[in-house]
């Protein structure tokens, strides 16, 4: 039952001296084995004034964290230098710690001379650290606090670091990174957060002349919550834009808007038991973006006009969400005009999508009307290419959902009646 990393040690060799009296106390330390080569020396002054250095010429962390020695952590050297009071006149810690790592090696790449000082006041942790390796560099300063309420306040600097040293790398592997952000935020839990994030700069470029990958210039979020518990979130950057303010929670609102889905459709959508007090809330959210998210993985999407979303959310009994967007392709597929209309009563959910979409003979117009209530669903689905030869049409399609005796789910499904026309023939839709 000892723990995994123990039992990777194997033999240790461990030497020590210790000299111990009721004002002074020191001691030094040895320890080898196959993985590592530490020694720790310590002194104190009245069990309380203290300082303490801890050295390693190589420690082999891929073997200690893993008994096949892959782990991405390879291997490190350290010096640690630590001093400080264990109580000072008020009871709490005070300690301050300077860490160099002359040596870590990550992935097998490897980065020299990372500083980092730690200060422990009371219940607050503060920590600057710099690294840099033969072309970037990496600088940080965090605040923590903790009480009551978590208080972390800092900055955080990256400057020509390649992308593949942090695992994104795959796609351009020669691809460098810059970032400058800084974050003041506080919180009981996710539901209560306040403060605001900020970068102020994000490039991700190649070697070669005009090729960045991404640039986002700025980004600010801003989120507050009074007393009473009224939110305000605001986003603003050059692709996204985001104002959203109510009496919300965000780790109720996926289970709102599930229940809200539950309310007409019971027998299809499980119930989410959440907070009593279902999320009430308005929202505008834009969005316009021709690079960023294929850069992210979202491949071929690209939005060269701005959308815009504008919708309000008030418990289960209330929706509505209105969505323009005028241009937006993805892969082969080209939409323009598009619109999305979304409401929600006490009774039922309605839900009409309106586009019209590129072909070989040009753009089609193509519609979806859905509604949703008391375990029943209606979709009907059609298009028009206004012009001749004519195809038009569309289906008309209901289905009821249910449980049978034995508690599990069935479908009912029932096509109506309708009319094709195909290159000016008509065709008839039976009912089925």
């Amino acid at each position: 039952e000892i723990s995994p990393i123990l039992t990777r040690l194997d033999t240790v060799n461990l030497s020590r001296q210790v000299k111990f009296s009721e004002e002074s106390q020191s001691a030094t330390l040895n320890l080898n084995n196959r993985l590592a080569d530490i020694q720790i020396s310590s002194s104190a002054i009245n069990r309380n004034q203290f300082k303490a250095n801890i050295t390693s010429p190589k420690i082999d962390l891929a073997k200690l964290l893993s008994d096949n020695g892959s782990h991405t952590l390879n291997h490190t050297s350290l010096d640690i230098y630590a001093s400080g009071v264990l109580k000072d006149k008020n009871g709490k810690p005070h300690i301050n710690i300077h860490t160099i790592l002359p040596l870590l090696c990550i992935q097998e790449r490897e980065y020299r001379n990372l500083d980092i000082k730690t200060t422990l006041a009371g219940n607050t942790i503060s920590v600057d650290a710099e690294g840099k390796d033969n072309e970037g560099e990496i600088r940080s300063h965090l605040t923590l606090t903790n009480g009551h309420r978590r208080h972390l306040q800092g900055t955080l600097q990256i400057e020509n670091l390649r992308t593949e040293r942090l695992g994104l790398g795959k796609m351009h592997p020669d691809a460098r990174l810059y970032l400058n952000t800084e974050v003041n935020v506080s919180a009981t839990d996710i539901d209560d957060i306040r403060g605001s994030l900020s970068i102020n700069d994000f490039i991700v470029e190649t070697n070669e002349q005009d090729s960045t990958i991404a640039h986002l210039p700025q980004f600010t979020l801003n989120t507050d919550i009074d007393a009473k518990g009224f939110r305000t979130l605001y986003i603003d950057s050059e692709p996204l834009k985001l104002d959203a303010q109510g009496h919300y929670r965000f780790s109720t609102l996926a289970a709102t808007i599930q229940n809200t889905l539950h309310k007409r459709l019971p027998n299809l959508i499980e119930a989410k038991n959440i907070y009593a007090r279902a999320d009430d809330l308005q929202f505008a959210l834009s969005l316009q973006d021709t690079v960023l998210l294929d850069r992210l993985g979202m491949k071929g999407v690209c939005i060269p006009e701005r959308l815009h979303f504008y919708g309000s959310m008030h418990g289960n009994d209330s929706l509505d969400i209105t969505a323009d967007i005028p241009f937006i392709k993805f892969g082969k597929e080209h939409l323009r005009n598009s619109s999305i209309r979304i409401n929600g009563t006490k009774n039922d959910l309605t839900a009409d999508v309106t586009t019209e979409r590129l072909q070989k003979s040009g753009f089609i117009t193509v519609y979806l009307k859905s509604s949703a209530h008391d375990n029943r669903l209606r979709l009907i689905a059609g298009a028009d290419n206004k012009r001749k030869p004519a195809y038009k049409g569309e289906m008309d399609i209901t289905a009821n959902f249910a449980r049978n005796t034995g508690g599990k789910r069935e479908v009912n499904v029932w096509i109506a009646p309708t009319d094709l026309t195909i290159s000016d023939t008509l065709w008839n839709v039976h009912p089925a």
